[in-house]
């Protein structure tokens, strides 16, 4: 590649770029080649969310106008359109991890007694920031909420845990409100029954965050458990109810469609943590004071069997 003289000294990025203009006609012909692989580009831009269908036309053009200007060679084009294809991956409908719930296991291996840690929360965290589940050998219940892992223990207190900390099971999105609502004084049946109303579309998973004043808050944890582990059911006969009384704090949980039930269970699971990071737990029970809540439309699942 020939640069042309009076390039900025010290732009790499453009000084990589430039090329005589004696060569232009050589590489107008790929200007062409080049057009067709950025239409196909802000075609899916222009299908991939309503966001950008605004200014998708004003790519195709701008780019395509940049691309003939630039002069860029037959080589250079298909790394333009591996780089197109990579970002298609990205931004895709269903590719947005925004719109995923990763899951680790299945709640019917919970079911069994398989406690095992097989899945780092390291891992779990590098695909949500939002979620719940449990810790190795069901060590009390876990709540992540805006990136933090927090582990509600069976003695009452909570520990902030970093990603070395293992899990038998874990749910995790990254919550993106799409649904908002606010509602005052309602017991946990009413306040189910209202939020499932407004859901729009009772195939899609919905992360539920709520956040507010609770004159009861009922919760429970588990004490981990010994080898050999024995079923759910029998390990909940030793769990430890806690009533919580005026409490602040936040609800994080998920919906699941009745198609869900097996890998998971069909409608509500609900974990708790007080503001103040002093107290929480699996839900069992609430009374609402004021509280706003938040439904993200999950429209992908991620499930994996064994960790990374």
């Amino acid at each position: 590649m020939v640069l042309r003289p009076g390039f900025e000294p010290g732009s790499q990025a453009r000084e990589a770029w430039m090329i005589d203009r004696t060569t232009l006609s050589e590489h107008m012909k790929y200007s062409c080649v080049g057009k067709c692989v950025y239409k196909v580009f802000v075609l899916t831009f222009f299908l991939s969310s309503d966001a950008t269908r605004a200014w998708a036309p004003l790519i195709s053009d701008a780019v395509h106008d940049r691309m003939i200007s630039m002069h860029i060679e037959k080589k250079y084009l298909v790394q333009v359109g591996l780089l197109c294809l990579i970002v298609v991956g990205i931004w895709w409908p269903g590719g947005s991890p925004t719109d995923t719930l990763y899951q680790a296991s299945t709640l019917h291996e919970l079911f069994e007694g398989n406690y095992e840690g097989r899945f780092s929360y390291g891992d779990i965290a590098a695909n949500g920031d939002f979620g719940l589940g449990t810790f190795e050998g069901l060590d009390g219940e876990m709540v992540m909420l805006e990136g933090i892992i927090y582990h509600v223990r069976a003695d009452g207190t909570v520990l902030e845990r970093s990603g070395d900390a293992l899990t038998p099971f874990a749910q995790v999105t990254r919550f993106d409100t799409d649904i908002t609502a606010r509602y005052e004084n309602v017991g946990i049946d009413e306040l189910n029954a209202t939020i499932t109303s407004l859901i729009p579309d009772r195939s899609l998973i919905y992360a539920v965050r709520i956040d507010g004043t609770f004159p009861s808050m009922e919760v429970r944890s588990i004490a981990r458990q010994d080898l050999p582990y024995r079923p759910l059911d029998e390990a909940l006969e030793e769990q430890v109810v806690f009533t919580l009384e005026d409490v602040r704090g936040t609800i994080v949980g998920f919906w699941m469609p009745p198609s869900m039930d097996g890998p998971n269970a069909a409608g509500y699971h609900l974990h708790f943590i007080t503001d103040d990071r002093s107290a929480g737990g699996h839900v069992l029970s609430f009374r609402a004071g004021a509280v706003d809540v938040a439904l993200d439309e999950t429209y992908d699942v991620r499930l994996a069997l064994a960790g990374e």
